[in-house]
């Protein structure tokens, strides 16, 4: 059979089904469909699947998703507990919360480092169902400060979205904090990843 690749996530997968449903995509790349649910990224236009977990996508090469962390539905009282912890956190470093939801926080920050070393700018978080044990949702930023950019692999500005959560003025970098078993699992070790990829991009 013909196998087909595809991307999620800046992840490249492959399949030989034809057909796939956003809960078979999510799980190849094994994203609980729980807790997420998918977009489809074609250029500046983006489908959402929300609340279409079933729906049949016929698949082609080359196809880029994103998947986006929603927290458990409903909101249950630990997922707000679990957001209000990381606000707190993020008070005693410093900062201040503009936006409080079980589901959604957003932060202005000044960003410390890099080439926009001095801008203002605003952090988005999403999913905070079972966090400390994974971290929210990022990088979510506002303004954009890299190109919308569909290329794979070694790409500086791979993975770099539309945001799916916080709307046009935003951008979504697919950057996945991967070692998060390494770290202190808190609010200091989400923005020590964000400011990795603030200074390297």
């Amino acid at each position: 059979m013909h196998t087909i690749e595809f991307e999620i996530d800046s992840e490249e997968l492959k399949t030989e089904e034809k057909v796939l449903t956003p809960v078979q995509i999510m799980g190849l790349a094994k994203v609980d469909p729980q807790t997420h649910y998918l977009v489809q990224i074609e250029g500046q236009h983006q489908t959402s699947y929300q609340g279409k977990p079933e729906e049949k996508i016929h698949m082609h090469p080359k196809m880029k998703f994103i998947t986006v962390s929603t927290g458990p539905t409903p909101v249950s009282n630990g997922d707000a507990m679990a957001a209000i912890d990381f606000v707190s956190q993020l008070r005693v470093l410093g900062l201040e919360v503009e936006e409080v939801r079980p589901d959604l926080i957003i932060v202005p920050y000044i960003i410390p480092v890099g080439r926009c070393r001095g801008q203002s700018a605003k952090l988005g978080f999403v999913g905070f169902g079972d966090f400390p044990q994974n971290p929210p949702g990022c990088l979510h930023i506002s303004p954009r400060l890299l190109p919308i950019n569909q290329t794979s692999g070694a790409h500086p500005n791979a993975g770099v979205h539309p945001s799916p959560n916080f709307g046009d003025e935003w951008e979504y970098w697919s950057r996945p904090l991967s070692h998060w078993a390494q770290t202190e699992r808190n609010a200091r070790s989400v923005l020590a990843h964000i400011n990795h990829l603030l200074d390297t991009m």
